[in-house]
């Protein structure tokens, strides 16, 4: 199976779905809204690792010209599980809530309306995670 691009309508349909961007050399999160400023726009949530240091990033894939791959797992490609540690990635994903739920209370009382909406479609993708780690990878 060829690993192609991701075309704007597929990112749109894979809201909380995991992709790689050569172009930022990152995974992340896709996210899509479907209502206010940025409805129908894929971007891609997530954070980028050096030396230690972690930096959080949205980005507008449309905007960026991003190329977006789907992160295909053994699991699919096999038929086998996937081994993780359920408890630490969820209490990873719990941290990144607690990031974003911080950002919301501050966007109240000194951002806008847009950017705390952003957070907490952030916070409802994470905890949508979060059930689908606890579940085995399976959505729904």
């Amino acid at each position: 199976m060829k690993n192609e691009p991701l075309t704007i309508e597929e990112l749109k349909e894979m809201a909380g779905q995991p992709v790689w961007c050569p172009d930022e050399e990152a995974y992340g999160v896709i996210m899509c809204d479907s209502i206010g400023k940025w409805a129908g726009i894929p971007f891609m949530h997530g954070v980028w690792y050096h030396d230690g240091i972690g930096v959080e990033f949205n980005h507008n894939i449309i905007e960026r010209k991003l190329k977006c791959y789907r992160v295909i797992s053994e699991k699919a490609e096999t038929n086998m599980p996937t081994a993780y540690d359920v408890d630490a990635v969820v209490k990873q994903l719990e941290k990144e809530i607690q990031t974003h739920e911080r950002c919301i209370e501050y966007e109240k009382k000194n951002g806008t309306i847009t950017e705390e909406f952003q957070q907490r479609k952030a916070v409802e993708v994470l905890k949508d995670a979060i059930e689908i780690v606890k579940g085995g990878g399976v959505n729904g």
